[in-house]
């Protein structure tokens, strides 16, 4: 089920006044309590999966020599999870992003069944059994369509799911972070907005997302940062914020986020995959 402000306005209205009754000068900050961890993203293009990536067998392929599945030929097999002439964006940071957010990270080597999963094949394992999470989203997703909005994360949505999520609930919240067609997504786990009266009723406001980054060896421990900064105005009368006053400004016009996403439920798109065998592995990871 898909959100957008006009249906969230009251709730997302009332929580964003219930903190700043009075809209002068000020600053907002928060940060979850468990960092998402860093992660490699998987490209479709490359299969690393199945193929490997420090010359050993791929993850799913060590897995299912302990398993007895075949989930490395089922992924081989599937157009979106390994395809050499797929489109460069294709891949899996939806469900590292998915199990970086609910799944302990692995902080070492493994050794299960005669065969040794390194930290970044039990990261990977991890994420294949995310890909198909349900989840709560906020937004609607920009194809290129006619009719679709490039603006839309409208700010206040942004604001007020950063709000809700980060820093009421202390969880981080997935974003696609590119407002076009193609879908980055990335864990945010801190933001920080500042926002200045610019006369009459109008305000600017100054936002920065921090998210986890998959631009790592897959093998990599910890939470790689990197931070987002946007800028927009809005309008506001007393404590009331002006709904559809909210514009992206400056650069943030062409670059904001697109969607946001919180899983609430874990599913994989491979039926190969035993996540009882990847449950444990991870356990045993830490």
């Amino acid at each position: 089920m898909k959100f957008n402000l006009r249906r969230l306005l009251p709730a997302a209205l009332l929580l964003l006044s219930a903190v700043a009754p009075v809209y002068a000068q000020g600053v907002e900050e928060a940060t979850a309590t468990t960092l998402p961890w860093s992660g490699w993203w998987w490209p479709a293009k490359t299969g690393g999966l199945v193929l490997g990536y420090r010359g050993e067998p791929g993850a799913l392929v060590k897995h299912d020599q302990v398993s007895g599945k075949s989930a490395s030929q089922w992924e081989q097999g599937t157009y979106y999870h390994f395809n050499p002439a797929g489109a460069d964006w294709w891949g899996h940071c939806h469900a590292w992003a998915a199990a970086s957010l609910t799944e302990k990270e692995p902080v070492k080597d493994v050794f299960y069944g005669g065969q040794a999963f390194h930290v970044g094949e039990v990261k990977g394992l991890l994420t294949e059994a995310h890909y198909s999470d349900q989840a709560q989203f906020f937004g609607k997703r920009y194809n290129g369509n006619p009719g679709d909005d490039l603006q839309d994360m409208s700010p206040l949505l942004v604001w007020y799911v950063l709000r809700q999520f980060v820093a009421q609930n202390k969880t981080g919240i997935v974003f696609d972070m590119n407002p076009g067609p193609q879908v980055w997504s990335y864990p945010a786990y801190k933001y920080r907005l500042s926002y200045q009266p610019a006369g009459g009723n109008n305000y600017n406001a100054q936002l920065s997302i921090w998210v986890a980054n998959f631009q790592v060896y897959p093998d990599f421990i910890g939470s790689l940062p990197e931070q987002n900064d946007y800028t927009f105005s809005f309008q506001a009368q007393g404590s009331q914020l002006v709904y559809g006053s909210d514009h992206w400004t400056g650069a943030s016009v062409q670059d904001h986020p697109d969607f946001a996403w919180y899983p609430t439920q874990r599913r994989q798109d491979n039926p190969q995959v035993d996540f009882n065998l990847v449950n444990q592995l991870n356990l045993q990871a830490h």
